[in-house]
């Protein structure tokens, strides 16, 4: 089994975490961070786009208002940015601004308090933000800002 066949296993799974959310959203998010596991078993590394489909799995479960599976997301997210860090040009770990996206929006999608200030804290760890990127973040702070004044 090769690296690219895990990856789409990983990827598809992912996909599917934000359709079912709840406990079942989360077990569908865990058998990811599972074969994350299994393909080290294996001898066969983990690169960029599997640590990617972990962390876009955990971001979709957010989107039933999960502030766990938000979190879960920028554990992830810190996982990679450290492996991007400490590997010294051998395997690209850098996220890519979609996956600090996904990060950003599931705090903005879990609703709950404190999240904009979560996302605001990611969106200052973008290396190159987009309009997407500042646009999640100002939903997410606008979001909280709102809760204050109800």
């Amino acid at each position: 089994v090769s690296i690219e066949s895990y990856n789409l296993v990983m990827k598809v799974m992912a996909l599917s975490c934000g359709r079912k959310g709840g406990s079942v959203g989360r077990a569908l998010c865990q058998e990811v961070v599972d074969m994350l596991s299994e393909m080290s078993e294996k001898g066969i590394s983990p690169d960029r786009n599997s640590y990617e489909c972990v962390i876009e799995s955990w971001a979709r479960c957010s989107r039933d208002g999960d502030p766990y599976c938000a979190e879960k997301a920028n554990e992830w997210l810190m996982t990679m940015e450290r492996l991007h860090e400490t590997n010294e040009g051998e395997e690209d770990f850098s996220p890519s601004t979609r996956v600090y996206n996904l990060v950003i929006d599931a705090y903005n999608r879990s609703g709950r308090k404190g999240t904009g200030v979560k996302a605001a804290a990611v969106l200052s760890r973008v290396p190159d933000p987009n309009d997407g990127s500042y646009i999640t973040a100002i939903l997410a702070l606008s979001r909280t800002a709102s809760e204050r004044n109800v």
